[in-house]
């Protein structure tokens, strides 16, 4: 979501408003010892959301047999599976 769906979902005046709320709820958790694995796993989590909506356009590009795409859309699916794995430990 961008900072301005994020501060409409969540009643914000202003896109500011949301960014700085998460700014200081990030600050708050620095103090706290889970808080890199609370930071791991939303990165984890945004990680795979990317995944997730370029794999329909990697299926599209493949089935209209267009390489080039293909290969730059791989080389990305890739990457972001493997900056997950490295999160997670695996």
């Amino acid at each position: 979501m961008t900072w301005t769906e994020i501060s409409i979902h969540l009643g914000f005046k202003s896109r500011d408003g949301a960014r700085l709320a998460v700014e200081r709820l990030i600050g708050r958790r620095s103090a706290n010892p889970m808080a890199k694995v609370a930071e791991r796993t939303i990165s984890a989590e945004s990680l795979r959301v990317q995944e997730q909506g370029l794999q329909p356009l990697y299926d599209a590009v493949v089935e209209r047999h267009d390489s080039e795409t293909a290969v730059m859309l791989s080389r990305e699916l890739r990457s972001l599976v493997s900056d997950r794995a490295k999160l997670t430990g695996i």
